[in-house]
């Protein structure tokens, strides 16, 4: 019931990972794999609280595959569609977010 906090909390996520897709990415391709999980923990932690369930599942898959060192799956993959589905997510929030 609380409108104007919960849209001050998606325009904090907004500015808070903007950044996260291109970084998890780099991440990745740089084999820093920790730095990778962390940051896809923190990106899941907050967007599920929010309620943004596919960046929240994305980030999920690519912490899961990391922490479980699964040689099967394809890191790289799994991060650019972290990054897919954050941007996707952005880009929706800031057309209905005021500036």
């Amino acid at each position: 019931g609380k409108v104007e906090v919960y849209r001050r909390l998606l325009g904090v996520f907004v500015k808070t990972h903007e950044a996260d897709g291109a970084a998890m990415r780099q991440q990745v391709l740089a084999d820093d794999t920790q730095a990778a999980g962390r940051l896809a923990h923190r990106l899941r932690g907050s967007a599920a609280t929010l309620g943004l369930i596919d960046v929240e599942t994305a980030a999920a898959a690519l912490e899961s595959a990391i922490d479980s060192a699964d040689l099967e799956v394809s890191l790289s993959l799994l991060a650019d569609g972290v990054h897919a589905a954050l941007a996707n997510t952005l880009r929706q929030l800031r057309a209905v977010l005021p500036a």
